[in-house]
């Protein structure tokens, strides 16, 4: 069992001796080893783990997590942790190195924003972003609509979905509202009492919507700009309103008598025939 040379001398019955001397050597050369990894993400669910050796005509053993053996070069594994590779070369030396799978399943960052459509605005840009490097912006929203622009204009109200697809096949989504204003402002009127005495009587628009501007005209050149109006005369009366959004509401009342009251007297005076006399008083007008 040890190295070197070694000497056999054989002796004959005759008291002759002959000798011969033979070599020892000895092969403990290791094999060279070499191993490598990978990384499992949203898209790849197994990886290859490459084993190779510059020393001809050796076998290959892997062990790994969860019991996991194989002696293929190069197997595929779905396993996260440390793999160890032994390499044994035909002199039945081994040598062994070690392959790490590691895991990517980072979600990329994303951020959008919508916007709203009234009669003025009749369309929007809506704004995608993510602060992960590499990744691909898409849209979905309303009526099957697709976008694969970070930056796209719409025209329909609703919600619609930013998706963030980063290079490990990790995506992660954001909704954003596209609103609807394009509905002229809900407005309730109210008439108040008639004043009699001053033949007026009062027509009040009344709105949630703070600092809404309207407009009347009606009768006889009648104009006003604000909520309440006192009216009189018979006619129409008109109301448009205009709110920021651009979407004017109309609104006419039709007034059918003056509210002012007129009356004519008629008298019949006393004479010898007509001893009694008489007023008829006719009021016409109010409402």
């Amino acid at each position: 069992s040890e190295v070197g040379t070694y000497t056999l001398e054989i002796t004959a019955a005759n008291g002759c001796t002959a000798m011969t001397t033979v070599s020892v050597t000895g092969d403990f050369a290791e094999p060279n080893a070499s191993a490598a990894g990978g990384t499992l993400d949203c898209s790849s669910s197994q990886v290859l783990l490459t084993g190779s050796s510059t020393t001809a005509n050796v076998s290959y053993a892997w062990t790994g997590p969860n019991g996991f053996t194989s002696n293929l070069q190069s197997p595929q594994v779905s396993d996260l942790g440390t793999y160890t590779l032994t390499v044994m070369s035909q002199n039945g030396c081994t040598a062994t190195a070690t392959a790490e799978v590691a895991a990517d399943a980072d979600l990329p960052q994303v951020t959008g924003t919508g916007g709203t459509i009234d009669c003025i605005t009749t369309s929007i840009q809506l704004m995608g972003s993510s602060t992960t490097a590499d990744v691909t912006l898409s849209w979905s929203g309303p009526n099957g609509f697709i976008s694969s622009d970070a930056n796209p204009i719409v025209n329909l109200p609703g919600t619609y979905i930013l998706t963030a697809l980063a290079s490990n096949g990790c995506s992660a989504t954001q909704s954003v509202l596209v609103g609807d204003d394009t509905t002229a402002p809900e407005i309730t009127f109210a008439l108040g009492d008639v004043d009699c005495d001053a033949g007026l009587r009062i027509l009040s628009a009344q709105t949630t919507i703070p600092g809404l501007m309207v407009s009347w005209t009606g009768p006889n050149g009648f104009t006003s700009e604000s909520l309440a109006v006192n009216i009189s005369k018979a006619g129409t009366y008109t109301m448009t309103s205009f709110p920021a959004s651009g979407c004017d509401g109309t609104h006419t009342f039709v007034l059918d008598d003056d509210i002012a009251i007129s009356q004519t007297i008629a008298t019949t005076d006393i004479t010898g025939s007509n001893p009694a006399g008489s007023a008829t008083i006719t009021i016409t007008g109010g409402t």
